[in-house]
């Protein structure tokens, strides 16, 4: 255990300062605290030239299809945040809209309300429903 006991109750501070005096080289380099980071790594030119035109599943899955990466999209996805955040698209912004008076606009919804029994014939139909207000 590297020194350190279980215990329930540690602050975020004490494990911070415990990995950082234990395992200097995990908090410097983020290759060097996983070894799927390494993996995908050998493939960093090739991932920052796709994601230019792609996205990063759509990358992923290529690698993947190739036969060349067994990393998840979860660690891959966890690879682009840390080690090319600049090639990641920006979030989207969000636009206010003011309110408009009543009666200006409509708000229309349609959906699968699930499946229901209908109660003289004992079947089940899929109900649906259209609501605009």
């Amino acid at each position: 255990m590297a020194g350190f006991e279980p215990q329930l109750s540690r602050s975020e501070a004490e494990w911070i300062s415990f990995i950082e005096e234990r395992f200097p080289q995990a908090t410097e380099d983020p290759l060097a605290r996983s070894a799927v980071f390494a993996e995908i790594d050998r493939f960093q030119e090739y991932i920052r030239e796709t994601l230019e035109t792609n996205t990063v599943t759509t990358v992923w899955q290529r690698l993947r299809d190739e036969g060349n990466l067994q990393a998840s999209l979860t660690s891959f996805r966890r690879y682009v945040r840390a080690m090319l955040p600049e090639v990641l698209p920006r979030p989207e912004v969000a636009v206010w809209r003011p309110e408009v008076p009543p009666g200006a606009e409509a708000q229309i919804d349609f959906g699968h309300l699930g499946k229901w029994l209908e109660p003289t014939t004992g079947r089940r139909w899929r109900a649906w429903a259209f609501a605009a207000r």
